[in-house]
């Protein structure tokens, strides 16, 4: 009797495929946080408009491992104690530049990280000023601003444990518009952030999906185990 070893090969390609296909995608889990050693920038004009910049507080982030991640990297927003709303506060133009500074911190996974466990987790640093002015030119539109955020333009790369290395820019800055009499600007601005993963020491990220050269490999061993199983079939077949 003739085996017919073609079918089940096929039928064992099949399902080869269809096992690597159908595997859940790869997930990154971390939690980060961004601090500022500058929550207050004063203008040239000491005693008229300030930059106010916000720390952001610790957050979990579950994405996939092949998107990007773009967190808001600090809140902006503009105090003043203008009463001439026809005023134009000035940055970095009649005065050196004031430098502030920029941490982030990450740790892999844990969700329930507090401000303190971050403190003592890998950090990276940036740094940048702010140049121009903001205000109104004259009492007509007070919501004018000129002002532009100079950032660190370097990535910077960091390994955070778990198998799991962030590579970390800043991606520019949104200033807030011109200070209204007497109180809060506007409207806020921030400074975002740019994040991809990649690959650490330890491991890094559980997939169900195995690689594309392990299929391929799979494949081509089991084309020859049935070529060989069909050949030794076809000769036991042969009459003597």
């Amino acid at each position: 009797m003739k085996c017919k070893v073609a079918p089940l090969f096929g039928t064992a390609l099949a399902f080869l495929l269809f096992a690597g296909t159908g595997a859940r995608a790869d997930f990154v889990d971390y939690t980060y946080s961004w601090s500022t050693d500058t929550p207050g920038i004063a203008s040239d004009n000491t005693g008229t408009t300030t930059i106010s910049m916000t720390s952001i507080v610790p957050a979990f982030h579950h994405i996939p491992s092949n998107l990007s991640d773009t967190p808001v990297a600090s809140i902006l927003g503009s105090l003043t104690n203008l009463t001439d709303p026809s005023s134009l506060d000035t940055f970095g133009i009649n005065a050196p530049p004031k430098v502030f500074t920029l941490t982030f911190r990450a740790l892999p996974g844990d969700h329930s990280a507090t401000p303190g466990d971050l403190l003592a987790a890998p950090s990276l640093t940036f740094q940048g000023f702010f140049q121009g002015a903001i205000g109104a030119p004259n009492g007509v539109n007070p919501g004018f601003t000129s002002l532009v955020g100079v950032l660190d333009p370097n990535a910077q790369i960091v390994d955070i444990g778990g198998g799991l290395i962030l590579n970390v820019s800043l991606t520019g800055a949104v200033v807030p518009s011109g200070p209204l009499p007497g109180g809060l600007s506007a409207s806020s601005g921030s400074i975002g952030s740019l994040i991809t993963f990649g690959q650490g020491q330890g491991g890094g990220g559980t997939s169900d999906s195995p690689e594309p050269s392990t299929l391929v490999l799979s494949c081509l061993g089991l084309s020859f185990l049935g070529a060989k199983a069909w050949r030794r079939t076809r000769k036991q077949n042969v009459p003597a």
